[in-house]
């Protein structure tokens, strides 16, 4: 299933790789200071939400379009989007520029609208427990790093 579109396809060519954060862009932030090893390390990175399968021409229309160009047709996707693209930038060590920083904080505000944040009582989690508890941590710490690294209050690279 293609997270851009919630699309399904059956054939392989209906689908492409994408990277999240294209590799031009990357290499507009940072990556042309890497070795080549280090490179091909992002481009081939499975550690990190770098690569999705997508559907084909969604892939080609993003093209190497920041978030300030270019968002998924699916507009509940927009949270775990935004989300994806700070965590890869922030793992790579890569500046973002102001555009796609306003466009990031935009696409941020559909997380809460889409329920991906759980709320906090006195006594934990109100809802869903253990689980939902985590996964509040990690949505709370990629904000945590999106608004700290974003806004200066850390050493991630800020762009112009």
């Amino acid at each position: 299933m293609s997270a851009y579109d919630n699309a399904t396809w059956k054939a392989v060519s209906d689908v492409d790789i994408d990277h999240m954060v294209p590799l031009k862009n990357a290499w507009a932030n940072g990556a042309s200071k890497w070795t080549t090893a280090k490179r091909e390390q992002f481009a081939n990175d499975i550690s990190s939400p770098q690569l999705w399968t997508v559907t084909d021409n969604l892939n080609q229309a993003k093209g190497d379009k920041s978030p300030d160009a270019w968002k998924p047709p699916l507009t509940s996707f927009y949270c775990t989007y935004a989300k994806s693209w700070v965590q890869v930038k922030y793992k790579w060590e890569l500046s973002i520029t102001a555009a796609e920083k306003t466009a990031l904080e935009s696409m941020m505000n559909t997380c809460q609208e889409a329920g991906t944040v759980g709320t906090v009582g006195s006594g934990g989690m109100r809802r869903g427990g253990w689980a939902e508890g985590r996964i509040l941590w990690v949505v709370l710490g990629i904000w945590f790093v999106f608004f700290a690294d974003v806004f200066g209050h850390s050493s991630f690279p800020l762009g112009s």
